[in-house]
């Protein structure tokens, strides 16, 4: 039997134009995150990065300026047949883009 990874928690800015940054510290145990977007809070998020236990920052670039989108991330591990096990999803963060 395998455990879930907790939840990562998430911060999401905005320094450049047409960008948002999103990090969350290491979750022990990770083999990986994968970060999801809405451009609103209730909305329907989409899969837009997978990346690797290693990485702590995601940039997505190409926004619409002055506009708001919202973001959440999950962990996962795999179990001994190579199937992902995901975490619950960070609370949501938002940002307003430059």
């Amino acid at each position: 039997m395998i455990t879930k990874t907790v939840a990562p928690r998430i911060n999401v800015t905005s320094k450049t134009k047409r960008r948002a940054i999103i990090t969350w510290k290491k979750v022990a145990g990770a083999d990986g995150y994968e970060v999801y977007m809405s451009a609103s809070r209730g909305g329907k998020y989409k899969k837009i990065a997978l990346l690797s236990k290693g990485s702590l920052k995601y940039t997505k670039r190409n926004l619409n300026s002055k506009s708001s989108y919202y973001f959440k991330v999950r962990s996962y591990i795999k179990n001994a047949d190579g199937e992902k096990v995901y975490s619950s999803y960070s609370k949501v963060d938002s940002v307003k883009i430059k």
